[in-house]
């Protein structure tokens, strides 16, 4: 096996790889855009439906003794007073307060798109995507092509060189005496 076969071997089992890892990100991906759905749908369905734990009176719920139950508002704007988060984000977002002054952030797609394709995925991404151009044939037969032009290129100027060297070195077929 020559040096170009073993390229060509490594180069598919690396782009093989990098498919798998695409295929297994694409999957992750699926799974917490779901799992993100499902959150927000849960956290509409509990805004939205009654608590069935109420007692009725002030809408408060009843509490046994030995059950503790946190409750929660929901402030749909991250400049709400008293979120005690940092304002200045123009779009919407889900902020769930507790009880205790903890604000959970329900994360908008747009930042679990983000935070899924951070830096070294985007840098995983770029190399697959160059790896895969690298191996269509029309990207081989350019750079076979190219090659083969630069071999026939220097093969001429070796020639030339050896006949301009052959010419300065002609000897002389006439005695010198």
């Amino acid at each position: 096996m020559d040096a170009q076969e073993g390229i060509v071997v490594a180069a598919g089992i690396v782009s093989v790889a990098a498919l798998c890892a695409v295929v297994f990100l694409a999957t992750a991906l699926r799974r917490t855009r779901g799992a993100v759905r499902d959150l927000r749908e849960a956290v509409d369905a509990r805004n939205v439906a009654p608590d069935p734990d109420t007692d009725g009176g002030g809408g408060r719920p009843a509490q046994s003794p030995g059950t503790h139950r946190e409750t929660v508002s929901v402030v749909t704007s991250l400049s709400a007073p008293g979120a005690g988060i940092a304002a200045g984000d123009d779009r919407d977002e889900m902020v769930v307060l507790t009880r205790d002054g903890r604000a959970i952030v329900l994360p908008s797609t747009e930042r679990v798109v983000g935070a899924a394709l951070g830096r070294p995925l985007v840098r995983g991404a770029t190399f697959t995507h160059g790896v895969a151009h690298a191996l269509r044939p029309e990207s081989r037969d350019r750079v076979r092509g190219l090659v083969r032009r630069e071999f026939r290129h220097r093969r001429k100027q070796r020639l030339r060189a050896g006949r301009r060297a052959a010419r300065a070195a002609r000897l002389d077929t006439r005695d010198p005496t």
